[in-house]
């Protein structure tokens, strides 16, 4: 077939754009093999995106980059000596073998196939993914357009086709109390192996094993003015989509805060569908927030940390003042838990912990031991009473 004048360039850039395309597909295939095994040699470890990457001494966004196939394994032997210490693996044992020869057989055929660069081209995800709702500023909301711009960059769309049944749209959704949030973070935090536990509660692991998937982007902060997103992926596996200023910069905890309020609206509801509609409700913020605080700071490790440093405080000064007793518990509570001051001492404070009412109680009756909760009068919050009654 003879083509007209003028056409072999263009038909030529269309060959090699296509011929890019597809060796983008085949190098994300390559990646994705290690990428994929070392998702689940993490999960499997017990640890969160974050933790893993502060473990091996790499960036967040590095990690979540080989893990999405968008990045070719490491292939410097430290870095891989220092993976299989943080999955759990000794040297020379099979599980390292297994790591390393992962690796190799990655990098070999990446070379195989002509691909010199460590990353692959192209979008986070696919036509057929859907964004479901986005975590951005509240100064600084997107409008519609806002929005399809964001899903295009993701490579998702904004369209959402889920259909509500006859039961969801005549139903009426309860206001959710404070222990209904409380016990969604709980449920969502899963069983931990020691409940009262006084460390950090790692929630990108929790979040994990409830069926998200995290992935690191870069240019959703600078661009959208959005920290996170929720994504709906073709095969239904859920995604919280994380700019990577938060990721490898942003406080720990600041960090662990905004994925499990971004992943909220759906813990604090029975549906996709009304899970979405609360994302998009004004007063739903708050909401987030607290599912997120509790998740970060669990009452259980709270109460069990408390009881610990007042022991230890009374123990060497004597019973304290309140205002000392507060003091100590808020500042150490804060390293023990890896969490700022402000949030420890708001949890302190409130339902269901209640630890300053505690240790006044204790300091009234010149215990060195906080009381149980169900000694303090009963107590809840105006917002709960209006409900109960």
């Amino acid at each position: 077939m003879l083509l007209p004048r003028g056409e072999p360039g263009m038909m030529g850039a269309l060959a090699r754009q296509a011929s890019l395309r597809a060796a983008a597909v085949r190098t994300d295939a390559i990646m994705s093999d290690f990428g994929s095994k070392l998702t689940n040699w993490r999960r499997a470890a017990g640890l969160g995106l974050r933790t893993f990457a502060a473990l091996i001494d790499q960036r967040t966004s590095v990690v979540s980059a080989i893990e999405q196939g968008a990045r070719r394994p490491w292939r410097d032997p430290l870095i891989l000596d220092r993976v299989a210490r943080a999955l759990g693996a000794e040297l020379d044992s099979p599980e390292y073998e297994q790591l390393w020869d992962a690796a190799s057989a990655t990098n070999s055929r990446s070379r195989r196939h002509g691909d010199e660069t460590d990353t692959a081209a192209g979008p986070a995800f696919a036509p057929d993914d859907i964004l479901l709702w986005h975590n951005g500023a509240v100064d600084a909301p997107l409008d519609e357009e806002g929005i399809d711009h964001l899903a295009r960059f993701l490579g998702a769309t904004a369209r959402f086709e889920l259909q509500q049944s006859a039961a969801e749209t005549t139903a009426e959704r309860l206001p959710l109390t404070d222990l209904a949030v409380e016990w969604r973070a709980r449920r969502t935090l899963g069983r931990r192996d020691d409940p009262y536990s006084s460390g950090a509660a790692d929630v990108e692991a929790a979040l994990e094993n409830a069926g998200w998937q995290i992935a690191v982007v870069p240019g959703l902060l600078p661009r959208f003015s959005v920290a996170a997103c929720a994504v709906r992926q073709a095969d239904g596996q859920l995604a919280l989509v994380v700019d990577r200023v938060h990721a490898d910069v942003r406080p720990l905890a600041q960090y662990r805060l905004l994925l499990a309020a971004t992943a909220a609206p759906l813990a604090l509801s029975d549906t996709l569908l009304s899970a979405r509609a609360m994302a998009q409700e004004p007063g739903s913020r708050r909401l987030c927030e607290q599912f997120a605080l509790a998740m970060l700071l669990p009452a259980a490790a709270v109460g069990a940390a408390a009881e610990r440093v007042y022991r230890e405080l009374c123990a060497s000064r004597g019973i304290p003042s309140l205002d000392v007793a507060a003091r100590e518990l808020r500042n150490r509570l804060a390293t023990l838990l890896a969490a700022p001051a402000e949030l420890v001492d708001r949890r302190l404070a409130a339902w269901p912990c209640r630890t300053y009412d505690r240790v006044r109680l204790a300091i009234a009756a010149e215990e060195p031991t906080l009381p149980p909760v169900d000694w303090l009068p009963e107590w809840r919050p105006a917002r709960q009473q209006r409900l109960f009654q």
